[in-house]
């Protein structure tokens, strides 16, 4: 049986998906970008679970990232078996007053190396006729984001390449899903330079409501009926909503 692979380990949603993969008896493969950090995260899932957890840190807003990270992999010799692509991060404010750099690094993390992983692990699982793939966007996908134009066009490519892929892979065995979460209490927000949303939801239940569905095969997983609920109206409507929050966010 293979490892469940998480990236963004660390901290909020993805270090609630590898307590709850752990707590089910999963194995683990975690990184992120602090070492320090993941051993903390490692020792306090193998105190308290039977299974084996691998911190190997990555800092995957460099170029050629996912290559370097997946070697790292294969010469363990680690079978992944399950791949969450879960590290990202974004930043609020009007659009050119956000530093160039601080969007190519975004890009590369949200986008760029995203694909490089799933890339690069898809094609083990589709040779093994098996595998599944979870990768994460944001109910920011469904619509353009303005104030946060980057974040959001970065997460509705991770939604539609992943239907797409979804499609091209399952004939192989292998499973692909996408989780759009709503507003969550994680250090995102912090880096992004927002406050904390009012109606914000537990990255613990974000994750809970992720794994289960995602054993299920479900395609798009919206945790909380309200964030369902928020795709209801019509795509000018809510861009309007949003700019309103967003640039509400911004100068606070």
């Amino acid at each position: 049986m293979g490892y469940v692979l998480i990236t963004g380990a660390s901290s909020g949603i993805g270090y609630e998906l590898a307590k709850e993969y752990a707590r089910h008896g999963n194995s683990l493969i975690i990184t992120a970008t602090n070492q320090s950090r993941l051993e903390l995260v490692k020792q306090e899932l193998e105190d308290k679970y039977p299974v084996q957890v691998i911190a190997v840190a990555e800092d995957l807003s460099q170029k050629g990232a996912a290559t370097q990270f997946y070697r790292k992999i294969k010469e363990r010799k680690l079978t992944v078996s399950e791949l969450i692509n879960n590290a990202g991060f974004g930043c609020v404010g009007e659009f050119v007053d956000i530093p160039l750099s601080f969007e190519e690094s975004m890009m590369m993390v949200n986008m760029v190396n995203l694909v490089g992983l799933t890339k690069l692990f898809l094609s083990d699982m589709k040779d093994a006729g098996s595998g599944k793939i979870l990768n994460v966007a944001s109910t920011g996908a469904f619509q353009p984001g303005p104030w946060i134009a980057s974040y959001y066009a970065t997460k509705s490519f991770v939604f539609n390449f992943s239907e797409a892929i979804r499609m091209e892979y399952k004939k192989y065995g292998v499973q692909i899903s996408t989780l759009c979460p709503g507003a969550t209490k994680t250090n995102f927000t912090k880096r992004a330079g927002k406050s904390q949303m009012k109606h914000a939801m537990e990255p613990e239940k974000v994750a809970k409501i992720a794994y289960y569905q995602f054993q299920r095969n479900k395609n798009v997983i919206i945790p909380g009926i309200w964030n369902r609920l928020g795709q209801i109206p019509p795509r000018k409507i809510r861009s309007l909503f949003i700019e309103v929050l967003q640039k509400r966010l911004a100068e606070n």
